[in-house]
């Protein structure tokens, strides 16, 4: 009974499988900017990341999903698997958690409804003093100087935001004026809104299959904005993409073909229309 070294014929044929596919879909050359801060989830915990990779920090554990930093990056609001409410941890000036988390869900919704349901989505306004999330087919603001929420639009009652990038996203304009919505309706389709913060009222742009998504072929419902805001760019489309606070970079998820297929985030310039960078997080069996 030899070591698995005497007998090398199927360890070298993994090995040299690995090797072969190993080089397919290389990331590009250019590194992100350092000085961009983001946080980003996979299932294990929160994580921040430099836009470079040189910063890689597990700041939270657990199954906590669709992290927020805000603007000042003292804060990460996120949802825990399922959680009818948005938790936010405190950063202090070497990005670890200093005191207790806070809680915000939406209280008229917890006290109408038979059972709480899920928030998802959070998104901070500009200036870091306000919170919008989902619950469900509502849109709730938390104040932080008035210590409340409130409902701001009601969606219609089928439509949904979720916990996983297909299911849901919501992102704020670039001036902060406006939301920018996806929503579920059902399993087959979703439905696109803007909502006007400053009267607050919604309208739906775009209700489309979701299988028409799947190569990011957009109708031309679908706005530049509301396609820039939800799916990073027209360029360079990816499924929940994380804007940097300037708005000129976004990062997301890919997993590169063949087998083992590298996982790893990337970013794009939105000024110079390049692709970066950013880090490579593992192996997955499967690509995309």
């Amino acid at each position: 009974k030899g070591s698995w070294l005497m007998k090398p014929g199927p360890y070298l044929f993994l090995i040299l499988l690995f090797t072969l596919f190993s080089g397919c879909g290389e990331p590009p050359v250019r590194k992100g900017p350092s000085d961009v801060v983001f946080a980003y989830g996979n299932g294990e915990g929160i994580y921040l990341l430099s836009g470079d990779g040189s910063l890689n920090k597990k700041v939270i554990g657990g199954y906590y999903y669709q992290p927020a930093l805000s603007p000042d990056g003292t804060k990460i609001a996120c949802v825990y698997d399922k959680s009818f409410q948005i938790t936010i941890f405190n950063l202090d000036a070497n990005r670890d958690l200093v005191g207790q988390p806070k809680n915000v869900y939406n209280s008229q919704a917890y006290s109408q409804e038979s059972k709480p349901t899920p928030a998802s989505c959070p998104v901070w306004s500009l200036d870091g003093q306000k919170l919008y999330f989902l619950n469900q087919n509502h849109l709730i603001l938390y104040d932080y100087q008035l210590m409340r929420t409130t409902s701001l639009f009601d969606f219609p009652e089928n439509q949904t935001g979720g916990q996983t990038q297909e299911s849901g996203n919501m992102k704020l304009s670039k001036e902060g004026d406006s939301l920018f919505c996806m929503m579920s309706e059902g399993e087959d389709k979703l439905d696109f809104w803007t909502v006007n913060l400053s009267a607050n009222q919604g309208t739906q742009v775009a209700g489309i299959c979701r299988a028409l998504l799947s190569d990011f072929k957009f109708p031309p419902e679908i706005s530049g904005d509301v396609l820039e805001n939800l799916f990073g760019s027209a360029e360079n489309p990816a499924w929940g993409p994380i804007p940097s606070p300037d708005r000129r970079y976004f990062f997301y998820f890919r997993r590169d073909p063949g087998f083992p297929g590298k996982k790893r985030i990337e970013g794009f310039d939105r000024t110079t229309k390049e692709k970066f960078d950013v880090a490579t997080l593992g192996y997955s069996l499967f690509g995309d």
